[in-house]
């Protein structure tokens, strides 16, 4: 059986039902079952959802707990609140004490159908002022899952500032985060200078790894600059981040944009692996890229681009079918392999928006899309 023991209590409050939510159980009640699974010899608690959830209340936060996996089951969780923005089902805790453990969400969709998400969909975002770098750490060797998670709207709704649909910015500092097999449908719009993410916000593997593997975007990147058909900007910072399989659709309309990564990817120190990535979504922005946005490892990071493609047309200046304006930045380097574009340009160039040719490396490219302007590389 479960004792109480068992959990340990997050001092979290519902606001909607005005109880003290000390676990996930107290907080889903009969709506969840709870068995154990045993992965790579390490035992997890799960928690399964039986059915479709509503929450009409406010953000409950649970804070997530190691070694825990919360399985929707398949079913949809529907926030159907009107006046308050959604934060996210879960927040971080400080696991830096930790070694080796693991938070996992699989198999469940999100509907912002009351209000637009300003966080994300499942995780909040992990900015806290007064931690190192502001961010909530999550510790060298432990890692966060998300496993065939997606987001959408059944009523119009947005993805606000800092945010994304399914996780906000700053998840896995100093630590791993996964997405597999995620997706997400809803619109961005965020404001100016506050970029959001189709599945998640800004720094995602800061000082860490982020690893994004079969995940795609339908929905439309507009709104902030430097935002992402799947993550914002500064993807990797002082890290890693690999990207394999993922696509974007979604039209690309916030300038110093991507179709895959926003702005800045792999600023810094940085390593960046893009594979097997493609975008079709129309290039309507400034500066932008079908793959990555502006500063494509921007102040002295490592980004890699191999077999990917973009089919999108091009229509402003300065945009780019692989990456957007000033790539490699001052002093990144950036290689890009077997990649190629499809996309009529009206402005802007093939491959990339400019680049600085010392730094960048275009081998085995082609544009075979009518052109307009020249002013950028080709392949």
């Amino acid at each position: 059986g479960i004792g109480q023991g068992s959990f340990k209590a997050n001092d979290e409050t519902d606001l909607s039902a005005g109880l003290v939510v000390d676990s996930i159980i107290e907080y889903f009640k009969d709506d969840v079952s709870i068995t154990y699974e045993t992965i790579d010899s390490i035992e997890y608690i799960v928690y399964t959802l039986k059915k479709d959830k509503i929450f009409d209340g406010d953000t409950p936060g649970l804070l997530i707990e190691p070694n825990t996996i919360f399985d929707g089951g398949d079913n949809t969780i529907t926030h159907t609140k009107t006046t308050t923005e959604w934060g996210g089902l879960f927040k971080l805790a400080d696991w830096s004490a930790y070694s080796n453990k693991t938070f996992k969400i699989r198999n469940v969709t999100f509907d912002a159908k009351g209000a637009s998400i300003r966080g994300g969909g499942l995780i909040e975002d992990g900015y806290y002022s007064g931690k190192t770098d502001d961010c909530m750490p999550l510790g060298s060797s432990n890692t966060i899952i998300l496993d065939n998670c997606h987001s959408k709207t059944s009523n119009g709704k947005f993805i606000k500032n800092w945010s994304g649909g399914l996780t906000g910015g700053r998840i896995g500092y100093m630590g791993t985060v996964k997405f597999l097999n995620c997706s997400n449908s809803i619109n961005m719009n965020s404001s100016n200078n506050a970029p959001s993410g189709g599945l998640c916000g800004d720094l995602m593997g800061y000082k860490g790894t982020c690893i994004f593997e079969n995940c795609y975007n339908t929905g439309e990147i507009a709104g902030g600059n430097r935002s992402g058909g799947i993550c914002s900007k500064q993807a990797g910072k002082d890290g890693s981040a690999i990207f394999k399989y993922c696509f974007n659709t979604g039209e690309i309309k916030s300038s110093y944009s991507g179709g895959i990564c926003g702005s800045d990817t792999g600023e810094s120190a940085s390593e960046v692996l893009i594979q097997y990535c493609y975008n079709t979504g129309t290039i309507n922005s400034s500066h932008a890229g079908g793959i990555t946005g502006f500063g494509t490892a921007y102040d002295g990071g490592v980004v890699t681009i191999i077999n990917c493609y973009n089919t999108g047309d091009i229509t402003m200046e300065y945009a780019g079918g692989i990456c957007g304006y000033n790539t490699g930045g001052s002093a990144g380097i950036v290689n890009i392999y077997n990649c190629y574009n499809l996309g009529i340009i009206t402005k802007g160039g093939g491959i990339t928006g400019s680049s600085t040719a010392s730094t960048v490396t275009i081998k085995n490219c082609y544009h075979v899309g009518a052109s307009t302007d020249k002013m950028a590389d080709s392949g």
